[in-house]
């Protein structure tokens, strides 16, 4: 039996068509970009994953440049009875190359019916974020809120540069409050406090790196992002509040708790 899996090289989306089980990279220019498979949250880029067979890739991919959201995404309509591969990005029109072939721009279709592999790069976006300075110093603190009353059952707080150090660091905090094992968790768009572009860009980074150092403790069953900032305004992100907005809480359906909190940056340059 033939499984379709998303694959991937470097510097690009790749899409192969095998059975058994195989380990995945996915790559983006530029790095960062946060990839949703079928809804599901894999991590950002450069990241590896491990597909078995009897995964049904066909559907959707969704690769979101850094200081973007999902919500950006355009997903085209599907013909009736289509088996094939979508490709989304974040700002649209990211370039898909198949074989080194450019097939199209992002929303694109391809089709996923021989044993080849199939490689799309994705181009780095029209609107390049920002990137954030070594010199800037991020703290964050973050509230665990149950979904189904809004009370707070965890929290955390850790400041630093590396935001790859913190938010593990986090994570690492926010699992030591829970004893039970597998409880379905998300984050929530974390509040800029700053407001800055640059601040812009540390927070959206650091919240995507969250929800990865979330899945490798291995402790949560973290779904994907709930991209509050679509619905609320930027001071009302980290309220407990936000579980009981009604449009915030059909994004909740499956999820028992949610990550809410600001990040505040500090710029450490010489003036």
């Amino acid at each position: 039996m033939k499984t379709r899996i998303l694959s991937a090289g470097a510097a690009g989306l790749c899409v192969a068509l095998f059975s058994g089980c195989a380990s995945i990279t996915i790559d983006s220019d530029p790095p960062g970009a946060t990839v949703y498979l079928n809804g599901q949250y894999l991590g950002t880029t450069p990241l590896t994953n491990t597909f078995w067979a009897g995964q049904d890739v066909n559907g959707t991919a969704e690769i979101v440049a850094p200081g973007h959201e999902r919500s950006e995404c355009v997903i085209a309509d599907r013909g009736p009875g289509m088996e094939q591969l979508q490709i989304a990005s974040a700002p649209t029109g990211a370039e898909v190359f198949i074989d080194g072939m450019r097939i199209g721009s992002a929303p694109v279709f391809t089709g996923l019916f021989f044993p080849k592999t199939m490689k799309g790069v994705w181009k780095a976006p029209a609107r390049a974020a920002p990137e954030p300075h070594p010199a800037l110093l991020a703290s964050c603190d973050l509230r665990v809120i149950r979904v189904s009353d809004g009370s707070a059952v965890g929290q955390a707080s850790a400041s630093g540069p590396d935001l790859a150090e913190l938010s593990k660091a986090l994570a690492d905090k926010l699992v030591k409050d829970f004893t039970k094992q597998g409880q379905a968790i998300s984050v929530g768009s974390l509040r800029d406090r700053t407001g800055t572009p640059a601040s812009r860009v540390v927070t959206d980074e650091l919240t995507d790196k969250l929800a990865g150092s979330l899945i490798s403790t291995k402790w949560f069953d973290v779904k994907e992002r709930v991209d509050l900032r679509a619905v609320l305004g930027e001071h009302d992100l980290d309220t407990a509040e936000v579980v009981r907005n009604p449009r915030i809480k059909a994004k909740l359906s499956g999820i028992d708790f949610i990550v809410i909190g600001g990040v505040t940056v500090e710029d450490r340059r010489p003036s």
